[in-house]
């Protein structure tokens, strides 16, 4: 009887994906969760038509993952006669620090805490910005030439008005923003079952795949070398590297499942559940490959 059970776990598996392929492409799908969610905001905000700093961030973020998302989407496309994964994973890791951050935000026990961490970001965008002038005030204080001179009184203004901003930031108690791979573990603490296990619903991925794609981001050596692929011919210079391209996919949703839930529950929106069901057949659909 087991050979039998398994048989027909294999046939239900594959119900299930071919049923849910057949429904809705990744594509569509995430569509989907951003235009319903675009018609809740802007049925929330027919009632509500005073916005506070902390809901700009959250609309701001909202149109910002959009962007990245159907870039990523764009170059992963498969009608394209070359596909740019290498390029695709850089944005997607930008995709997973962004949403990250702001779910963490979002994770707040209040407004007021919440608030805080929107502080805590711009205090960190603002030191990153600072110390970046900085270096280049360094690598240039001895260039005499008047165009140079002239480019680097912006720096300076600039740079003094931040640090203005900063002090401000500080007195008010303002601390430092955690580090990124800090901000996901808590981000997906408990959400997607327990690392090296196989997910029984829907989820494979977040912090095991930070260390790949952060690689991208910063390509050394070691991304070179994997470009480099052996052939009948010889060696290839491929310029990209081989990832299974509906995995990719399948963490962009991973980013914008997560996202979208706090914005959800930010805004008291009652029916995530809709999401969370595409969600969890898509994740089953995957597992069953």
């Amino acid at each position: 009887m087991r050979w039998l059970k398994r048989i027909w776990l294999k046939i239900w598996k594959k119900i299930i994906s071919v049923f849910f392929k057949r429904q809705m492409g990744i594509e569509q799908l995430l569509k989907k969760w951003f235009d319903d969610t675009r018609d809740h905001l802007e049925k929330h905000f027919q009632q509500h038509r005073q916005k506070t700093e902390l809901e700009n961030t959250v609309n701001a973020s909202i149109s910002v993952v959009q962007n990245y998302l159907w870039s990523i989407l764009k170059l992963l496309d498969k009608n394209q006669v070359d596909q740019h994964i290498l390029p695709a994973m850089a944005l997607l890791r930008c995709l997973y620090q962004l949403t990250s951050r702001i779910t963490w935000i979002l994770m707040g026990i209040n407004d007021g805490v919440r608030e805080n961490r929107v502080k805590l970001l711009e205090r960190k965008s603002l030191m990153d910005e600072l110390n970046l002038i900085k270096q280049i005030l360094k690598i240039y204080e001895n260039d005499e030439r008047q165009n140079t001179r002239d480019a680097l009184k912006e720096y300076e203004m600039a740079l003094e008005a931040m640090a203005e901003k900063i002090e401000g930031l500080k007195s008010c108690g303002t601390e430092i923003l955690p580090e990124p791979t800090q901000i996901l573990k808590e981000v997906f603490k408990g959400e997607y079952g327990v690392p090296n296990e196989r997910p029984g619903a829907s989820e494979i991925i977040p912090i095991a795949g930070w260390r790949r794609l952060h690689k991208t981001v910063h390509p050394d050596y070691l991304v070179l070398n994997f470009t480099i692929f052996n052939s009948e011919d010889g060696l290839s210079y491929y310029g990209d590297i081989k990832e299974n391209i509906e995995d990719l996919k399948y963490e962009c949703c991973v980013c914008v499942h997560r996202f979208l839930k706090e914005v959800y529950n930010f805004y008291k929106f009652n029916d995530f559940d809709k999401i969370d069901n595409d969600f969890k057949k898509l994740g089953n659909a995957i597992v069953s490959r």
